[in-house]
Formats: structure tokens, sequence, C-alpha cells
């Protein structure tokens, strides 16, 4: 199964998130964009990970973050990966909030003990378009102009969610598995 573990966004967020969905689909042969049902903050990817490693990553994370309260963050702005000259991922910014920080690290290191490397690159983001091909300077500056100082709107992380990513030639479908509160929920 291919697995990875994110923070789903509200509705309202992905309703807003509609304006910039809308304005990458009008490039979209040069731009795959992500469905509004498919937006998150990825925490951690696991891969293809056989059935016994998947539960032993949910036993890792039981009760993992009782000791963390709910919170909130902003989902703002526009940036890109690797960088506005060499363009692979279009993403909406999220927050830097500390508690964030903390519940990556839990499930980093969760995942780290069912054997996969570590991913020291976390930098939390909800993705809304990948490149096909290089995007023009004028595209960077017009998405920018819209888009930077964007508010999408908050949400409260109260839980995580494990999600199955299967894949179809149509993309992927994004299956909840799990849902591990925060704060002992």
């Amino acid at each position: 199964m291919r697995v990875f573990s994110g923070i789903k966004l509200t509705d309202e967020v992905t309703d807003e998130m509609e304006q910039i969905i809308v304005m990458l689909s009008e490039h979209k042969n040069i731009i795959k964009v992500v469905p509004a049902k498919n937006l998150h903050i990825t925490l951690r990817f696991l891969g293809n990970i056989d059935e016994e490693k998947y539960q032993e990553f949910l036993f890792n994370l039981e009760n993992a973050f009782n000791s963390l309260t709910p919170f909130y963050v902003d989902i703002q702005g526009i940036g890109f990966f690797p960088n506005k000259k060499h363009i692979r991922v279009i993403w909406a910014g999220v927050e830097n909030h500390p508690s964030l920080s903390l519940i990556h690290d839990i499930v980093e290191n969760a995942a780290t003990k069912i054997g996969l490397p570590p991913d020291n690159k976390f930098h939390a983001h909800v993705t809304v378009g990948r490149t096909r091909s290089q995007i023009t300077l004028h595209l960077v500056q017009e998405l920018e102009a819209k888009f930077q100082n964007k508010r999408w709107g908050k949400i409260k992380v109260d839980h995580i969610t494990i999600f199955e990513s299967v894949l179809h030639q149509t993309g992927p479908e994004y299956k909840e598995l799990a849902q591990i509160p925060i704060g002992g929920n």
C-alpha cells in the first residue's frame, strides 16, 4: 500500500483555493493541477509499505499526540519548489507553527522506527500544482501578483490523517485509512 500522513484542509479553505485551481487549470498543458478534494498538508510520505509496517507505524503514533493541544494554522500566499527559476511544484504556504513542527517530528520518528530513511526536508505547504514543463516568468509574476498576499483561511489541527494513495490513470485517489487525534480526543 502507498501511504502518507497529512492534515486535511477544511471545505472553506479548499473552496477559497478554487481561485488558484481555476487559474492553474487554464495552463493544464504545462501544469498538472491538484484537485480541491486532494488538497492537504503532507507530514510524511511513507511510500509503498506492507500491512505489517503500516500497523507498526500506527502503533508508534498511538497516544503520541496526547500531550499536545489542538491549534490553528493559517494557509496563505503562494510559493514554488525548488525555486522561481526552475519550478516543479506550485504551493500555498502554511503558517510556521511550533506545534506543526513537533507533530512532524513525532511522525518522522514513527516512520524511522519502521525502517524508513530520515526525511529532513519538511516545509509545511499545500501543493496546488506540479509543472510538466517550465512555466514562463510572466505566469509566475501573474500568480504572485494575484496570490502572494492571499489568505486562504485558517484550519484547526486537531488530528492527523493517514491516507492511502491509489494511483489511477486520471491521477491519485486518496483514501482515509485512519485519524489520530491531537490532545487525546
